[in-house]
């Protein structure tokens, strides 16, 4: 077996007594989102990698306000440290008090690995999220509320994100009244905010 191939691997058909942490109604997460939309949408498309399929669907949560960013913006963080200031204006982060809790799968969990499962279920970027959604449905299935995972773009060690379980779309659920805006966020987290260039900068080459 080569060591630099994808450990993962599609789940085992019987996961029961995969370790589970009980998630309570009212805990306090963090969602960065578009300013036009609501924190609580629960994504069905094959973009996320937890998604469920219709009709139900999934809603990824932080429990911190960097960790929510950095969901929200990906690999172009991890590369540059820097974000364009109309990503900022559109983007505003909500702290929100969890609605429905229950028992969520516990991917970081030490003995998660007796199931088959690595750290590879937070990493795992294919097309599609094939396998990582597989593993989304089999514990829906279990009738758990959702899976603590350890967010992809940070190197904290502990687990630090939620994908929650709940009927696709848009919930009305209480949302943060005043939510941070992007750019204020994204300076806590030591992001740079780029303005667009000013007239001064600009050089007009005009044709020969």
């Amino acid at each position: 077996m080569s060591r630099t191939g994808l450990g993962l691997r599609k789940p085992p058909a019987n996961i029961d007594g995969f370790p589970t942490k009980q998630l309570r109604k009212g805990k306090a997460l963090y969602r960065a989102h578009r300013r036009d939309v609501g924190p609580w949408w629960f994504a069905s498309d094959d973009g996320g990698r937890f998604n469920l399929d219709p009709p139900a669907g999934t809603c990824y949560l932080a429990i911190d306000e960097e960790t929510a960013l950095r969901e929200r913006l990906g690999r172009a963080m991890v590369r540059r440290g820097v974000v364009s200031q109309g990503w900022a204006d559109e983007t505003v982060v909500s702290k929100v008090a969890v609605f429905r809790g229950g028992r969520v799968a516990n991917t970081c969990h030490r003995e998660a690995t007796k199931h088959g499962l690595t750290r590879e279920i937070a990493t795992y970027a294919r097309r599609g999220y094939g396998l990582t959604r597989l593993w989304a449905r089999r514990f829906h299935a279990l009738g758990l509320r959702g899976i603590l995972y350890e967010s992809r773009f940070t190197t904290v060690t502990k687990p630090n994100a939620y994908a929650l379980f709940d009927d696709a779309g848009a919930k009305s659920w209480p949302d943060d009244p005043a939510p941070a805006s992007g750019a204020d966020a994204c300076r806590r987290a030591g992001l740079q905010v780029l303005g667009p260039p000013s007239g001064k900068s600009l050089r007009v080459v005009r044709g020969v």
